[in-house]
């Protein structure tokens, strides 16, 4: 008997191009092309289906637009092209599973929104695909590499019909590479490979630590934590609110379809782009630094729908990314076998973290003020403490609770189920923290630091 395959995990390695204007040119005439195979597939698919309800295949596609595109079109790699027929038919056949579940009542509310694939505007089409051939990595030695943009790290990208691009590879590209697509942005350019990596090279170690920790998020500060940690909200789009409100004034101005109209919309997307960089950093260094930290966390399962239901606050919950935010912390916390629970947040903030007595509180009220016990403390703290002690009864055995507080009805190790043993909730660890959030100097997580004065209030009040 052969042995199985062993398992392939897919990363995706991202690299910045640096096209010459010739190579741009080209890029952008085969993004044309692509687009209008696209459109062509878009509009022969539902001619079909509306006279004889029947659909063609994305390989009967391919090569009806061999035969009806212009031959400027023609010119197109062959590889490129078959993909973007298999782009829309995994878009037409995702529409029909929904309108399926739509009519056997087992839709969700994703599917509900599902909408056929329609024409594509060519602004808007964006990135194309080398699916198996047609792409090398060249490195031309260092007699090939003077000063300038990548320095030592520059390599060269081969893709065929369009020649070698510059490329800056920041990072090795580790796996074997199956899929190259190349993407416009902002009016930059970049590569993304999508690697098969065995078990050995996409696992991490292991964090051994067994210590479990609820946090709460927010807008006022990004994240709370059951020990006191808090994580400034780096307010990304505030900050960036003046130039590009400015910059959208400016392109308001210009007259509609112009070439200073299309040069103002391109500072605007490269403002956007500039944002979202730098929210995905952060995003990507706080999901690290809180798994190095902790052996296990504690989330409510917020929904963006929920933080945008209100309009004045709507901008700042977006700025937050919360799905972003879970997405990456969920795939960190997967490589490194971090258990991540989420749970339901209804009542956490409402709720007394000591004795469970419901103290209604608007949402402009950031102070927890229970009559019952006395408690005195920040809203977002007990919230998370509330997030903590409904999520250790979900957490695997052996996990010590973090908690400046002892949980109402829980204990401090977790269980799998049931009660477990009464425990003092506080940190116990021989390095106590000398900055007042729990963090101590040489700790990897001194870059989460920024609210000490916060908790060292909160802990003040306990």
């Amino acid at each position: 008997m052969s042995k199985d395959k062993e398992k392939e995990y897919m990363v995706t390695y991202k690299y910045r191009l640096y096209p010459t204007p010739a190579q741009e040119a080209l890029l952008d005439t085969a993004l044309l092309s692509c687009c209008t195979i696209y459109n062509f597939c878009v509009e022969f698919s539902k001619d079909i289906w509306n006279e004889c309800g029947l659909t063609v295949t994305h390989r009967e596609l391919r090569e009806l637009a061999k035969e009806a595109l212009p031959a400027e079109h023609k010119a197109l790699y062959s590889q490129v092209a078959r993909d973007v027929s298999m782009r829309f038919g995994k878009a037409r056949d995702g529409w029909f599973r929904a309108r399926e579940r739509c009519k056997n009542n087992t839709a969700s509310a994703a599917d509900r929104k599902h909408r056929a694939p329609g024409f594509r505007k060519a602004r808007n089409y964006n990135s194309l695909t080398y699916p198996q051939f047609g792409f090398k990595i060249l490195d031309k030695g260092a007699k090939h590499m003077p000063f300038g943009k990548g320095g030592r790290k520059r390599r060269w990208l081969r893709l065929s019909k369009i020649g070698d691009i510059v490329m800056v590879l920041h990072r090795p590209v580790i796996g074997n590479i199956k899929t190259c697509t190349v993407k416009r942005k902002a009016n930059a350019w970049y590569v993304c490979f999508v690697c098969a990596l065995t078990a050995e090279q996409y696992f991490e170690p292991q964090n051994n630590k067994r210590t479990a920790v609820g946090a709460d998020i927010g807008i006022g500060s990004f994240a709370v934590f059951s020990d006191g940690t808090v994580i400034e909200n780096p307010r990304l789009l505030k900050k960036e609110m003046k130039r590009l409100k400015k910059a959208q004034k400016c392109a308001s101005k210009k007259t509609k379809g112009s070439k200073r109209r299309v040069a103002a919309n391109n500072k605007i997307a490269k403002i956007h782009a500039k944002i979202d960089d730098k929210r995905r950093d952060f995003h990507s260094q706080i999901a690290a630094a809180l798994v190095k930290r902790y052996g296990a966390m504690v989330w409510e399962d917020l929904s963006p729908g929920f933080m945008f239901s209100n309009h004045r606050l709507a901008q700042a919950a977006s700025d937050i990314a919360v799905s972003q935010f879970f997405g990456i912390l969920n795939w960190k916390c997967f490589r490194t076998h971090t258990p991540l629970v989420f749970v339901d947040p209804r009542n956490t903030s409402q709720l007394c973290c000591r004795c469970g007595t419901h103290v209604q509180k608007e949402l402009s009220e950031r102070r927890h003020e229970c009559p019952q016990c006395g408690l005195h403390l920040s809203r977002d703290l007990n919230a998370a403490v509330n997030i903590l002690s409904r999520g250790l009864s979900l957490l695997p055995s052996g996990y010590t609770a973090l908690s400046q507080i002892q949980i109402s009805g829980t204990a401090g190790t977790a269980g799998t189920g049931g009660s477990a043993s009464k425990g003092h909730g506080r940190r116990t660890s021989a390095a106590q923290p000398t900055n007042g959030c729990g963090v101590s100097s040489e700790d990897e997580m001194s870059m989460l630091c920024s609210g000490c004065k916060a908790t060292a209030e909160a802990r003040a009040s306990i």
